[in-house]
């Protein structure tokens, strides 16, 4: 297993969110972006596989923010809530009410591990303030993927009812990805 991998259900909570946010057709503008062995294996076919190459997540990344959200951050952080709320919300969802955003940073690294075949996401959590580093992932060098991650943690500390007014910054250092986190 050398090549990074990601738990197919990202990508199904991807494939929803396209639709719920950008509507139906937006899966037609994701197609003609993606390269085409991701197309045939993401929208022409239907997966079967439980686990599927991280560089299709990533090029699902690219094709939604240069298709149907136009490179518009506002339009693009809307699908990643959507995402969020597709996977990770639907799933946890007992985590995510019950738990503060302390507790979610706490168990970072296992939740990462149940979707990410690599990398190690570590957290320093303190009052009201977290940040999360995630090194050993193709993540570190893409600010679109330091973008999607960002507000991913920021979107799920939001639904959390303990928390209020959530904030997420994130900076790329070498072979690193680091997400500053802020909740009142």
């Amino acid at each position: 297993m050398n090549e990074p991998l990601a738990h197919s259900r990202i990508l199904a909570a991807k494939r929803h969110a396209v639709v719920e946010v950008f509507g139906k057709t937006a899966l037609d503008e994701v197609a003609k972006v993606l390269p085409a062995e991701v197309r045939t294996e993401t929208i022409d076919a239907h997966m079967t596989e439980t686990w599927i190459p991280e560089r299709w997540i990533t090029e699902w990344h690219r094709a939604v923010w240069q298709g149907p959200a136009g490179e518009d951050t506002a339009k693009f952080y809307r699908f990643v809530d959507a995402m969020v709320a597709q996977g990770f919300g639907r799933v946890r969802r007992v985590l995510v009410k019950l738990a503060t955003p302390s507790l979610m940073c706490e168990r970072a690294a296992e939740l990462w591990r149940d979707e990410h075949s690599h990398g190690i996401l570590a957290a320093v959590v303190g009052k009201n303030t977290a940040q999360l580093r995630l090194t050993e992932h193709p993540y570190c060098g893409s600010k679109l993927a330091a973008m999607v991650i960002a507000e991913s943690m920021r979107y799920a500390g939001s639904l959390s009812a303990r928390a209020g007014d959530v904030t997420a910054g994130y900076s790329l250092a070498p072979g690193a990805l680091v997400i500053d986190l802020r909740w009142s």
